[in-house]
């Protein structure tokens, strides 16, 4: 079973901490800054579409994107005026075009190969106008090996209970979260369990990927400031420009 397909019913009850709109609100400062002024914007990876309702809100020309139907199934009954596609951020073609480009909650560290990440910004690359810009997190490689590494979180959020194990590989910088649900239902529980990975990239690496694509500009923040990252940043953003 592929990720996000038997938690998608549950995921944003797991995903409640995630201040969505103040993500939003930074990247529609980020856009401002750069001086994009179209507003035809794709989400990548979209998943069950939080943060897509959001950009929709801001006056933003929304098309949503994900690999994962039963994620864009709730997304698409949240907002049925807004077009989803279900496509592998890998590889994807589009024959419109867009303005903008984001992908938010590291999406783009579940790619695991230079190639992959390599192959998605090709395809953002191709479908972006000119001026364009990317937008996307990272989780860093501080954050994979010093919190998800053999640790185990319990959570309760309502009639839901779940635990959450990690672990890390320092020799791939590879992260592995073993997801089990427990949902409430009647007098028992159902059970659901979702393998993950996470890859943790060097910004240099990623930055070099960038410029090998095409892209003329690249810049990386410490999540949600205009500060340059340090040693201890668990997130960060790149801006890239087209």
């Amino acid at each position: 079973m592929s990720p996000f397909s038997e938690i998608a019913p549950y995921y944003d009850q797991l995903m409640t901490h995630v201040q969505y709109r103040t993500w939003v609100d930074y990247t529609k400062e980020i856009i401002r800054r750069a001086g994009i002024k179209g507003n035809r914007l794709i989400d990548l990876a979209c998943g069950t579409g939080e943060p897509t309702r959001f950009l929709n809100r801001a006056g933003f020309d929304v098309v949503g994107l994900d690999s994962s139907q039963e994620m864009l199934n709730i997304a698409q009954q949240k907002m049925p005026d807004v077009r989803f596609i279900e496509a592998d951020i890998r590889d994807f073609q589009i024959a419109e075009r867009f303005d903008i480009a984001v992908s938010y909650y590291d999406s783009m560290n579940y790619l695991l190969k230079e190639e992959d990440l390599n192959d998605c910004f090709s395809s953002v690359y191709n479908i972006l106008n000119e001026p364009g810009i990317l937008i996307f997190d990272m989780n860093t490689i501080h954050v994979l090996k010093d919190h998800w590494d053999s640790r185990i979180v319990v959570r309760e959020n309502g009639d839901l209970f779940s635990i959450w194990e990690n672990g890390h590989d320092p020799s791939t910088n590879i992260s592995t979260l073993k997801l089990t649900l427990f949902v409430k239902e009647g007098r028992g529980y159902l059970r659901f369990r979702e393998l993950h990975k996470e890859r943790g990239y060097e910004n240099g690496e990623v930055l070099r990927l960038l410029n090998a694509v095409g892209f003329k500009e690249a810049v990386v923040y410490h999540h949600l400031t205009f500060n340059p990252p340090d040693d201890e940043t668990d997130r960060v953003m790149f801006v890239v420009l087209k």
